[in-house]
């Protein structure tokens, strides 16, 4: 077992697994997450590598930010197969609206370590984009993450 410490360091109890320590990095990066501003791909690049890199299934999630693009919420929404996730807009809509936000950010991971955006990755980004101008909110970017993250603004696709 992996105990943290009032310090800010860990103590090992036991025998972990690298299941369990990924698990552990994970709930790290995601509590450093919450609070911080992201003005740039590279801050949510950053931010969301070690939340969605070396998972066996395809995920998407959303980052909701307000008026100072200071992060609100973070959550895996929809989980999916080896290949694909769907991901109904009525429902990330619906969370945009209960966590009152100014804009969002989009991640989603390729397990294949692939990230490069596929037409459906594109498609659906159209999708959501528009769905977000009907009820004020920014779509800010889309990264897809594998091996690397790639920014959906960096490449003009947003």
């Amino acid at each position: 077992m992996l105990v943290r410490e009032k310090n800010g360091t860990y103590t090992v109890k036991g025998k972990l697994t690298d299941d369990v320590i990924l698990e552990k990095a994970r709930a790290i990066c995601e509590g450093r997450i919450v609070g911080d501003a992201m003005n740039s791909p590279e801050q949510g690049r950053d931010l969301i590598k070690g939340w969605l890199q070396g998972l066996e299934h395809e995920v998407f999630g959303v980052v909701f930010l307000d008026t100072k693009n200071r992060v609100l919420h973070k959550e895996i929404m929809f989980r999916g197969s080896i290949d694909q996730v769907s991901v109904p807009t009525r429902e990330v809509i619906k969370e945009a609206l209960r966590h009152n936000c100014a804009s969002v950010f989009l991640v989603h991971n390729h397990p294949s370590g692939l990230a490069e955006p596929s037409q459906a990755d594109k498609t659906l980004t159209t999708k959501l984009c528009e769905a977000f101008d009907l009820i004020g909110v920014k779509l800010l970017d889309h990264f897809v993450v594998g091996e690397e993250v790639v920014s959906f603004a960096d490449r003009g696709l947003i």
